[in-house]
């Protein structure tokens, strides 16, 4: 209980951050003695401020800014998925990337 609170104290802060609502939840069903730590998927609903980005609309001198090395959540889950090992530890990127599109376009 006390990971989930931590855990869910930490969504509420970021989700005010960005001045988003967590709506929704997830359960998950794991085999036996996988299921040891907490699994937890939430969704949020916002309001996109910025220019609808699509496929289509990219044009010659357009930039794309990638905010950490590609993969990296990838193969951090993936790892201790199927118990890979590697000489320096993983961990994933994930976070948020608001403030990061905020400043970008100026807000």
């Amino acid at each position: 209980m006390a990971s989930l609170e931590k855990i869910v104290t930490s969504m509420k802060e970021a989700a005010d951050f960005v001045g988003a609502k967590i709506v929704t939840g997830d359960t998950k069903v794991v085999e036996k003695a996988r299921g040891d730590g907490l699994y937890l998927n939430t969704s949020g609903l916002g309001v996109i401020e910025f220019e609808e980005i699509k496929p289509e609309k990219i044009q010659p001198g357009h930039r794309i800014l990638i905010s950490d090395d590609t993969g990296r959540h990838g193969t951090a889950i993936m790892s201790i998925r199927e118990g890979l090992s590697f000489e320096s530890k993983i961990e994933s990127d994930v976070g948020e990337l608001y403030s990061l599109g905020a400043r970008i376009a100026g807000k």
